[in-house]
């Protein structure tokens, strides 16, 4: 059984290593899968977001505008303090999450932008057990919104998930990295119809993303 609280504390920890001591020249450094957002901007969404939860304060997916004056109120602030912050948080977070207080929308997230950072700053990806976690989870409910348009079966690397029935019968074989950035829109249409695909895969490509496509490529160093 996945302990999602390890997967969201190694996470925070391993941002705050990659950020610390960061030059305010990469810190101001633009991130291309958030592109409203520099690195320091991306730290901020999640110190706040992991606050708010802790206070009480938020029992819910935050609106957009709750998102921007979380990052706004720490567009100030030294970066070691929004990590500071953050630690202080944390532990009620990782607490919360293993007892399943909060959905685990929070681990995505953390891991998720982990990624993001990471693309930004040429650091590679997350350790596999990280985002593959945040993809084990998702596999789960493939069904409700991957299998509206046929059957679709995704080969990813050891890992297979079918979602759907009936016609048309599809398969696509996908990196599971990838498969797992497309899903939290990181991919363009154009680089998911790229993939290995065995069918028509115009019915699935709007699916996929959960919150969209990118509208330009978005090819990260691994």
């Amino acid at each position: 059984m996945t302990d999602y609280a390890a997967v969201y504390r190694e996470s925070r920890h391993r941002i705050a290593d990659l950020v610390r001591d960061l030059p305010d020249g990469d810190l101001a450094r633009r991130v291309s899968s958030c592109p409203a957002w520099t690195v320091a901007d991306t730290v901020a969404h999640l110190a706040a977001g992991a606050c708010e939860v802790a206070a009480g304060r938020m029992d819910r997916i935050p609106t957009d505008e709750q998102t921007a004056e979380g990052v706004a109120a720490r567009r100030t602030s030294a970066v070691a303090d929004v990590l500071a912050e953050w630690e202080g948080c944390g532990p009620s977070i990782e607490h919360a999450v293993d007892t399943r207080q909060v959905p685990l929308n929070i681990v995505h997230d953390v891991v998720t932008h982990e990624a993001d950072l990471r693309g930004a700053l040429g650091a590679g990806r997350p350790p596999e057990q990280a985002w593959q976690a945040s993809l084990d989870h998702l596999s789960r409910g493939f069904g409700a919104w991957l299998g509206r348009s046929g059957q679709l079966t995704v080969v990813a690397g050891e890992h297979r998930f079918t979602a759907g029935e009936g016609e048309p019968v599809t398969t696509v074989e996908v990196d599971g990295y990838e498969f797992w950035r497309a899903l939290f829109g990181r991919r363009s249409t154009a680089q998911m119809a790229g993939w290995g695909w065995d069918g028509d895969p115009a019915p699935h490509l709007a699916a996929i993303p959960i919150f969209g496509p990118t509208d330009a490529d978005l090819v990260e160093a691994r």
